[in-house]
């Protein structure tokens, strides 16, 4: 791309949503499995990283590529503002099975955008550890998550994977999320 161009690169989401005629399907049981709070602390920063690095997303890819695993992962996290996205501290959480962390969910409410003094609600990062994909932790993750934004009272939840996440997909779908046309979104600059 000409650095004088007015043109931005793009990647393709695949956007889902989830709205309260949706029924959640029951949790999954994990043998010692438990939840902390997930606080920006170094551990909690260090299991962000350790998901962005070998993420499937375009964004986290090229944001790792520009900035190391951990600037990544504190750019992500400090992005939740910008967005005009708020949570409760509670909401973010990190899944341990036999006291190692597993993976983390960030599910955040929109701050502008109400219906009925109900808030729109999003899974704003999702992430598994490589250890431990492909064992339903990501199904176990995303379900707190939704459940998370429906107990907030959320009108509808939605969220978005990239394209080349065929794994996220299929997990959407298997949820029975409702898949909507994708969309372009910004890549980061360098």
């Amino acid at each position: 791309m000409d650095a004088d161009s007015d043109d931005v690169a793009t990647y393709s989401k695949v956007p889902f949503e989830w709205t309260e005629a949706l029924t959640l399907s029951d949790e999954i049981e994990c043998p010692d499995m438990s939840w902390t709070s997930a606080k920006k602390d170094e551990g909690f920063l260090e299991v962000v990283a350790a998901s962005l690095a070998v993420s499937l997303d375009t964004l986290d890819r090229a944001r790792v590529a520009s900035w190391g695993a951990i600037e990544a992962a504190r750019h992500l996290l400090a992005a939740v503002p910008e967005w005009r996205c708020s949570r409760e501290s509670h909401w973010w959480k990190m899944l341990n099975c036999r006291g190692e962390a597993v993976g983390f969910v960030l599910p955040v409410t929109y701050d502008d955008v109400v219906r009925g003094g109900r808030p729109l609600g999003t899974i704003f990062h999702i992430g598994v550890l490589p250890a431990f994909r492909g064992h339903g932790y990501g199904r176990v993750l995303l379900r707190e998550a939704t459940r998370t934004l429906m107990d907030s009272g959320a009108y509808r939840i939605f969220c978005d994977t990239d394209v080349a996440n065929a794994p996220m997909i299929h997990l959407f779908q298997s949820e029975g999320w409702t898949q909507l046309p994708n969309r372009e979104a910004p890549l980061l600059k360098s």
